[in-house]
C-alpha cells in the first residue's frame, strides 16, 4: 500500500535486515533471515510471490528452517533462538515464541504486536490514512460506496462498506483479486487461518515496541494488557513520538538492543 512497488517494498525489507546485522553480531548472536518465496536475491518473481504471500506460509517457512537447525545444528550454535519481528513479522515471532519456549531466549516485536482482529486493524489503518493523505487521494473516499473495490485505492466510506469488502475476501480467497494492495488469499489467511496470540504460552522475555502515533496503538495496548494479565514476561516500550516506522527512531532501536543485551547477560 501507499503506492510503492513490490520491488521497493521487498528491497526496503532486505536493507532493513542487513542494517541490523552488526547489532546482533556485536552481541555475539548469529543471524538468519528467511527469504519469502518468489524472491531470489535481487530478482523478484511477482506471480510466485503473490501466490504464496500469507502469514501462514511465512510461519511454515520459519518452522521448516528451525526444525532443520534442530536436526542439523551449526557448529558453535548453543541451540537457542532470538526472534525479531517488524510490523507484519510481529504475529510470526509471537507464534514462534509460543511454539518454541524451550529454545527461545528473547523476542523483540517492533510495531507488530496486536490483539485486535485483522479486520479491525485494517479498518483503523484506513481511517488513519484517510485523515493523513492529500486532498486528491481523499477525493477517492468521497466517491459513491458502490464503486468497485478492485480499484487500486481502497478507501471505504463506512465500516459497513469495509466489512462487506472483507467478507468478500473470505467468500473468495483467491490470489487473483486484491483488496488494499493484498490478495484475497492474504486477507482470508490473516482473518480465518492464522492463530491468535496465545498469551499464556509466552514464557520468555518479550519486548513490545509501539508508537503512540501508530494507527494500531490501541491494539498494541490490548496485546500488552492481556499478556500481563496471564503473567507473560512482557516489557513495553510505548514511544510517544513514533508512528509505525521504527526504522526512523535510532534511539528506540538502540534501547531495544540494550534490552536484548540484558536478557543475554541474565
Amino acid at each position: 500500500m501507499g503506492g510503492s512497488s513490490l520491488e521497493d517494498d521487498i528491497s526496503s525489507i532486505i536493507h532493513f535486515h542487513r542494517y541490523f546485522l552488526k547489532e546482533f553480531l556485536d552481541l555475539g548472536v548469529g543471524v538468519i533471515t528467511i527469504e519469502q518465496q518468489g524472491v531470489d536475491g535481487n530478482q523478484i518473481y511477482k506471480i510466485e510471490f503473490m501466490e504464496h504471500y500469507t502469514r501462514s506460509n511465512r510461519l511454515i517457512d520459519h518452522r521448516i528452517v528451525i526444525e532443520h537447525l534442530k536436526k542439523h545444528p551449526p557448529l558453535g550454535w548453543n541451540g537457542k533462538l532470538i526472534f525479531l519481528g517488524v510490523s507484519e513479522g510481529g504475529p510470526i515471532v509471537t507464534t514462534l515464541t509460543t511454539d518454541y519456549p524451550d529454545l527461545t531466549i528473547a523476542t523483540i516485536n517492533w510495531s507488530g504486536a496486536g490483539d485486535w482482529s485483522w479486520r479491525d486493524e485494517l479498518w483503523t489503518f484506513m481511517q488513519d490514512m484517510i485523515q493523513n493523505t492529500p486532498w486528491h487521494v481523499k477525493l477517492r473516499a468521497q466517491l459513491s460506496s458502490w464503486m468497485p473495490y478492485s480499484l487500486d485505492l481502497y478507501f471505504p466510506k463506512s465500516q459497513k462498506d469495509h466489512d462487506q469488502a472483507i467478507d468478500e475476501t473470505i467468500k473468495n480467497p483467491t490470489t487473483q483479486l486484491k483488496l488494499a494492495g493484498m490478495t484475497h488469499k492474504y486477507h482470508y489467511d490473516a482473518l480465518i487461518v492464522y492463530p491468535k496470540p496465545a498469551y499464556e504460552k509466552i514464557k520468555t522475555p518479550y519486548l513490545v515496541v509501539a508508537g503512540v502515533k501508530d494507527s494500531i496503538i490501541d491494539s498494541s495496548d490490548a496485546f500488552v494488557r492481556k499478556a500481563k494479565e496471564v503473567g507473560a514476561p512482557v516489557t513495553y516500550m510505548r514511544i510517544s513520538d513514533m508512528d509505525h516506522y521504527v526504522r526512523k527512531k535510532e534511539d528506540v532501536i538502540n534501547d531495544s538492543f540494550a534490552w536484548l543485551k540484558k536478557q543475554l547477560e541474565n
